[in-house]
């Protein structure tokens, strides 16, 4: 009798635990795991709901903010991986980001009828002044600096005279007078130019006579 007691306790254990790994099979076919660690920003679809295979949860991982930045193809030979920028959120007028571009779109895309160059660029955390997320879907004016000069001597670009291709000069003041002088011009944008030599800090260049009226 104790024995038959035992055996058919042996058999239910059996079963249950057979029961068991079937619900935990079950669980594991059952669970979504996540191709990377986020945050969940939105779950379209309700328990029972039938979702098939369309797309019904929206994630990302918001520990570090990227941008999608859209260029204008002309600026083609002005981003490339690495280059800086310079970030302002419309949202924070007050305040500057920086990072670095980490990729560009190898195809062109149209955005509002232009043909853009897609680039996306990584914020540098640490150029935040206190520690935020930024909402996703904030507009931004980036500036991508493709070249930078340290302690520059600068004179106005209006000041310059291209006398051929590449070659400038500018007219310094020299006892009253206008002396035009070659110069050796580095970067410029559209208010300076870099003046690499034929000028010294301290020299007054003039941009042309103005007339007036009294």
């Amino acid at each position: 009798s104790d024995s038959l007691d035992v055996q058919i306790a042996q058999v239910k254990l059996d079963n249950s635990q057979a029961e068991l790994e079937l619900v935990e099979q079950e669980s594991i076919s059952s669970t979504i795991t996540a191709p990377f660690d986020g945050t969940i920003l939105s779950i379209s679809a309700s328990v029972g709901d039938n979702v098939g295979t369309t797309k019904f949860i929206s994630m990302a991982d918001l520990s570090q903010p990227y941008l999608e930045v859209l260029l204008d193809e002309t600026d083609l030979n002005n981003v490339g991986i690495g280059y800086q920028v310079s970030v302002t959120f419309d949202a924070l007028p007050n305040q500057t980001f920086s990072g670095h571009v980490v990729a560009i779109n190898p195809s062109l895309s149209n955005a509002f009828s232009v043909t853009a160059l897609q680039t996306t660029v990584q914020l540098d955390t640490s150029s935040f002044s206190k520690p935020q997320n930024l909402p996703i879907g904030l507009s931004a004016t980036v500036e991508v600096i493709s070249a930078q000069a340290q302690n520059a001597l600068l004179v106005p670009v209006e000041a310059l005279h291209e006398l051929s291709e590449g070659n400038y000069a500018v007219f310094v003041m020299e006892n009253g007078t206008p002396v035009l002088k070659t110069v050796e011009v580095g970067l410029r944008d559209y208010t300076y130019a870099e003046i690499k030599s034929g000028l010294n800090e301290g020299d007054v260049v003039t941009t042309g006579i103005v007339e007036t009226s009294k």
